[in-house]
Order: structure tokens, then C-alpha cells, then sequence
């Protein structure tokens, strides 16, 4: 079953904002690699382009960091600008990052983790690292550890 991700209702800039609390109180660091907390993000392929039987995927050459989600250039880009994201999509009936679904974390890469900028979902995988790291979910962690002053 698929279920509501913790994060959708965050903010990019909140959703940075919890990564550094845990990175000041020294539990994270910008240099681990995604997948050596959530080993679920391993999974996720680069789109190298289409061919007759849909997409062609493979392993990225770059292990994303933490760095890479919260910089945006982790590679991961929103299918609202990007042409090959809703051609992805529906060849392989993905739901978009608007559901709030787990599932719609399974975007492809669409460059290599560190080679440029563009605005995507890696912030919604760096709060699934918060909440792996914390073991709160994303919207607890922010509501009781980020206050207005």
C-alpha cells in the first residue's frame, strides 16, 4: 500500500531547515551518501532517453549526498519543467509528487548528482533522511523542533 509521504505539506525552505538542526547537533553530514540512510534511494536510476520499449534507464556514476538534495543538484528534477519527466511518467504509470504518495519519490535522475542546478523533489528525500535520522516524522520534527521567534 502506498502511503502519504510526511513531507508533503512541507516547505523547501523548512524542510532545509530541519536537515541543518540535525547536521548542527552533529547526527548528519553533508557528505553521506543518500543511500547509506535510506537504502531505498540505491534504487533510483538515471533517464538516459526513450527507446522502442519505453525508457532507458541505468545506475547513476554518482552517489548523491546529502549536499546534493539539499543544493538541488541531486539530479532529481519536477516533471513541471522538464519534458522527459511526464514522457517517464506515464510510460511507467508514475504518480506525480502532487499525490503526497511514497511511490512519487521514484522519480528517475535526469543528470549525474553534482553537475547542475534544477529545482526538484530532493528536498522531499532529504526530509525522508530527517525522519530516518530522527525517527520523527518530518512534520512532527518541524512542528516541535522549528519555532517562530
Amino acid at each position: 500500500m502506498d502511503t502519504v509521504l510526511g513531507i508533503f505539506s512541507m516547505s523547501k525552505a523548512v524542510g532545509s531547515v530541519a536537515a541543518m538542526i540535525l547536521m548542527d547537533r552533529g547526527l548528519l553530514s553533508v557528505d553521506a551518501t543518500v543511500e547509506s540512510m535510506l537504502p531505498e534511494f540505491a534504487e533510483v536510476r538515471s533517464l538516459e532517453g526513450f527507446g522502442p520499449d519505453g525508457p532507458r534507464l541505468r545506475a547513476p556514476d554518482v552517489k548523491a549526498t546529502v549536499w546534493h538534495l539539499a543544493t538541488h543538484n541531486s539530479g532529481l528534477v519536477y516533471e513541471f519543467w522538464n519534458v522527459d519527466m511526464p514522457r517517464h511518467m506515464q510510460a511507467s504509470q508514475s504518480p506525480t509528487i502532487l499525490s503526497g504518495l511514497v511511490s512519487s519519490l521514484r522519480y528517475p535522475l535526469q543528470f549525474e548528482p553534482g553537475t547542475r542546478w534544477d529545482y526538484g523533489i530532493g528536498i522531499d528525500w532529504l526530509g525522508c533522511v530527517v525522519e530516518k535520522v530522527d525517527g520523527r516524522r518530518i512534520d512532527r520534527f518541524c512542528r516541535e523542533e522549528i519555532r517562530p521567534v
